[in-house]
């Protein structure tokens, strides 16, 4: 199973979608909220990983600083699982200036479809000797300023040698000697990050990038007290909706504050595998609202049991569970099935990038951008 189904019985890979599409387009902030509060309270595994992959994907380039900080939210979360040290990041995400150019690059290194030129070494390059070999053809790509070429070798080097390695190679070529080599010990002990060849791609990208272009001092924001308030109100009221079996047929009309983002449309969709995702969503939606941890400890609760898509109730009577759960999806108002399943035009990398970035997609060119 592939395709999930959230708290409130969106797509989750549009829910993700959506939250990117609000971050980057920096036009509506309480949908950027809202989406993110979606995936918090659907429980949703390794939200840390996404956060990341925002990060690295679209601030790092111009924000170093933000690193710092989501690092020390990550250790608040280890300790208390609270929705304020995700709402806090997506919050200051929101503001701040982002950019493509890690994202690109790493669809185009995904795509392996680029032919790499052949670097040699030559008379004026003697400052090679203080690197290892295998590393020249990556240091020379960088030093010419060919960053899709040092893409793929970087990509090439993190299958053959130990990321802890590269990022050495890569801090002493750019820094050889301001930095300590326990500082840079330290701050590679304490990454947050799980995906190496990730932070290393973003790591050049960000020393390529001209000094005056890097956001710095970050000074860092606070959501109000009462939005968050509200944010933590909203799911306790559903919960408590949930627990009294009160008027849960209701749950989806009146909370469900936003639609799917249009944009998505860019993005490889896991509706798109499903011949009628329409029919299937509504015929099967406690199948695919399992693969959310949410929504599984809710069914495990009454016993419920897949046989094939269909939920059975093997111990209790199943009007148990769907007197607290049964949120009737393919009952409710056309609008309010419309705002989790609008029909999507499909958008193409470029197409998506203009409308984003307002300017050409460098690096890759294609129908689809790449999952994510």
């Amino acid at each position: 199973m592939t395709l999930t189904l959230t708290r409130l019985l969106y797509a989750k890979d549009e829910v993700i979608y959506s939250l990117i599409n609000e971050l980057l387009t920096q036009e509506n902030y309480k949908a950027c909220i809202f989406w993110a509060t979606e995936l918090f309270y659907s429980h949703t595994e390794n939200i840390f990983s996404l956060i990341w992959k925002i990060y690295f994907d679209f601030y790092s380039e111009y924000n170093p600083g933000l690193e710092i900080y989501i690092q020390k939210k990550q250790t608040a979360w280890k300790t208390k699982k609270d929705i304020r040290h995700i709402l806090y990041i997506v919050h200051n995400m929101f503001y701040l200036n982002r950019s493509s150019t890690t994202f690109l690059l790493r669809l185009c290194v995904e795509c392996e479809n680029t032919k790499l030129i052949i670097y040699r070494k030559t008379k004026h390059m003697e400052w090679l000797t203080d690197y290892p070999v295998y590393s020249h053809s990556l240091l020379i790509a960088l030093s010419k300023k060919h960053i899709k070429h040092a893409s793929i070798l970087l990509k090439e080097l993190s299958n053959l040698y130990s990321s802890k390695t590269i990022y050495d190679i890569i801090v002493k070529y750019y820094n050889p000697s301001l930095i300590s080599a326990d500082k840079i010990e330290k701050k590679w002990n304490k990454r947050g990050w799980t995906c190496d060849f990730h932070g290393l791609l973003a790591l050049i990208v960000h020393l390529n990038t001209p000094v005056e272009n890097i956001t710095r001092p970050l000074v860092f924001k606070t959501p109000s007290k009462s939005h968050l308030m509200k944010v933590e109100e909203s799911n306790q009221h559903i919960m408590d909706r949930h627990l009294h079996c009160d008027r849960v047929y209701r749950i989806l009309k009146e909370n469900r504050e936003f639609t799917i983002h249009h944009l998505v449309g860019a993005f490889q969709l896991d509706r798109n595998t499903h011949v009628n995702f329409i029919n299937d969503i509504y015929d099967y939606w406690e199948y695919y609202a399992s693969g959310s941890p949410v929504w599984k400890m809710r069914i495990e609760e009454f016993g419920g049991v897949f046989r094939g898509k269909n939920l059975e109730f093997d111990e209790k009577p199943d009007k148990d569970f769907y007197d607290h759960y049964g949120l009737e999806p393919d009952e409710q108002s056309l609008h309010t099935q419309r705002v989790s399943n609008p029909p999507l035009r499909k958008y193409s990398i470029e197409e998506w990038h203009q409308q984003i970035f307002k300017n050409p997609c460098k690096y890759i060119s294609g129908e689809d951008v790449c999952a994510y």
